[in-house]
């Protein structure tokens, strides 16, 4: 995992913390030689052990009250995460459908999804 700065506050063993959509609590902390060190004060890189997930590039770190807090806000921004990925999609599609139901489009993309062996399948619209 990569490391984490901490801005502000300092980290400690057994802090809940929220990074981004993962959460999780501190189970171990180790410095930029990997070596473990019990807590990080601001501007530290440290490795953290005992998130849910691995935290996208650039997330704040937040230390809060409770896992069970973390938790709730960290299912809270996946669930709206997952949204905004399904409106987008519906949105194309809805758009390739439109297009399509115009006649406008002559030519259709077609995705055929192979494996190193060269077995494939194509999807085709009927």
């Amino acid at each position: 995992m990569p490391p984490c700065w901490c801005c502000a506050e300092t980290l400690k063993l057994g802090d809940p913390l929220l990074i981004g959509q993962e959460f999780g609590r501190v189970r171990a902390l180790f410095d930029e030689a990997g070596k473990p060190v019990e807590e990080a004060g601001p501007s530290m890189p440290v490795v953290v052990l005992g998130l849910s997930g691995a935290p996208n590039a650039g997330d704040e770190l937040l230390v809060v009250e409770s896992e069970r807090k973390a938790r709730e806000v960290a299912m809270h921004r996946q669930a709206k995460s997952r949204d905004v990925k399904l409106a987008q999609k519906s949105a194309n599609m809805q758009d390739v459908f439109s297009t399509m139901g115009e006649s406008k489009a002559d030519l259709v993309q077609l995705l055929v999804k192979a494996d190193v062996q060269a077995a494939s399948r194509r999807c085709a619209m009927r």
